[in-house]
């Protein structure tokens, strides 16, 4: 059963986080697409604005890993702690321009998949087909909203942390939070093709790109 919700838009230390849960022992998914064999991307499409169809089409994932993160997760954040109140929520927050600059490069201009559409569809209701299609300053209000959703979601309820990039020691604070080890906050991003993993002294200040 999850028990670990990264609800970060994408491009915000999601594989990051990931990481953390592997080494601390939690079974841990990130970008939940292809699970265990079945293409939980292709079961969605079509009902992309309808996050509770999609958490609901996901819960075999939910109820077999502990730790779930990245696209579409910032966007069922409703049905998810509606049906799992007892899980913890963490989102990091990325400031807004280093973002939209990061989004930029790992979409660029091919269409959306099925789980983007469920993020960015969650707040651009005339549902763009691609990122090229939505301006720096809508992207920027997008972040903003998320950000502010998620708070007020979350605003008196215990099971939510909310991390700063821009703070010191991550890594610790998240496995405080979930009741882990401490461990530190690697930067990891498998767009690049390898772990970006550097001085651990260092890493904590560091922002996945």
């Amino acid at each position: 059963m999850a028990n670990f919700f990264n609800i970060s838009l994408h491009r915000s230390a999601t594989q990051s986080s990931h990481d953390l849960f592997r080494r601390s022992g939690v079974s841990a998914v990130h970008w939940p697409a292809v699970v265990d064999g079945i293409d939980y991307q292709a079961k969605v499409a079509g009902r992309e604005d309808d996050p509770g169809f999609v958490a609901e089409t996901l819960a075999p994932v939910f109820r077999t890993y502990s730790a779930v993160s990245d696209a579409p997760l910032a966007a069922l954040y409703g049905p998810l702690s509606a049906t799992y109140p007892s899980a913890k929520f963490f989102a990091f927050y990325r400031p807004a321009g280093a973002w939209v600059r990061s989004v930029r490069r790992h979409v660029q201009s091919r269409r959306f998949v099925p789980f983007e559409r469920v993020v960015y569809w969650s707040y651009f209701t005339w549902q763009p087909a691609a990122l090229s299609d939505v301006s720096d300053a809508e992207l920027a209000d997008f972040h903003a909203w998320h950000h502010d959703r998620i708070a007020t979601h979350f605003r008196s309820r215990d099971n939510f942390l909310m991390l700063s990039l821009e703070g010191k020691a991550l890594g610790p604070g998240l496995c405080a939070f979930c009741g882990l080890p401490p461990l530190p906050l690697r930067v990891v991003d498998y767009a690049m093709g390898h772990d970006l993993g550097r001085d651990p002294a260092t890493l904590e200040a560091e922002v996945c790109e």
